[in-house]
């Protein structure tokens, strides 16, 4: 999610504000199409965190700060180690934010 809020950032940078400089239709759709995808992920993650809280019986406030924690802080050695066979670390990464 943080790259494709990177990625919307990026185009706002690179083709200035539409006040100032009039944006061509293509950069309009390109920068709008990112936005919707960020926007679309970000649903999802506040979707899964209730939902997760929800089953835990857990604060929502505190599942999100451990989410976004781990978001901006990645252990991939915890990761690792926490993996199955066949498991990526993203895969177990998410179950180390789930366990919390």
């Amino acid at each position: 999610m943080e790259l494709q809020l990177g990625r919307v950032l990026e185009l706002g940078d690179s083709y200035g504000r539409p006040t100032a400089t009039p944006w061509t239709p293509q950069q309009t759709e390109t920068y709008e199409t990112a936005w919707q995808h960020w926007r679309d992920l970000a649903l999802e993650v506040q979707a899964a965190v209730t939902q997760h809280a929800t089953e835990q019986d857990k604060p929502r406030f505190g599942v999100e700060a451990a989410v976004r924690t781990k978001a901006r802080h990645p252990d991939p050695v915890a990761a690792w180690k926490h993996a199955g066979p066949g498991q990526d670390c993203a895969v177990a990464a998410d179950r180390i934010v789930a366990a919390r």
